[in-house]
């Protein structure tokens, strides 16, 4: 199964929580000012694509996020 944007925003959050910014995926998300359990609910619903706005929330707290991997399939997390 190909990995999808939203698969490779959670490695992110993981990423994040490893460097001790946020806590887990939870707060990663509250961090980033996304509704409550958006990467558990968008997974389990089968939606791979994120939004612009979405992104744009996250590169606000992390710039560091490369957002060509975040929408392909590039190796790196950070840019």
């Amino acid at each position: 199964m190909e990995e999808r944007a939203i698969d490779r925003l959670r490695k992110f959050a993981r990423y994040a929580r490893d460097k001790g910014v946020v806590k887990g995926e939870n707060s990663f998300e509250a961090y980033c000012e996304l509704s409550n359990r958006y990467i558990y609910n968008s997974i389990r619903n089968g939606k791979g694509a994120i939004g612009t706005d979405i992104i744009a929330r996250i590169v606000d707290k992390f710039p560091e996020l490369n957002v060509k991997w975040l929408r392909s399939e590039e190796r790196r997390v950070g840019k």
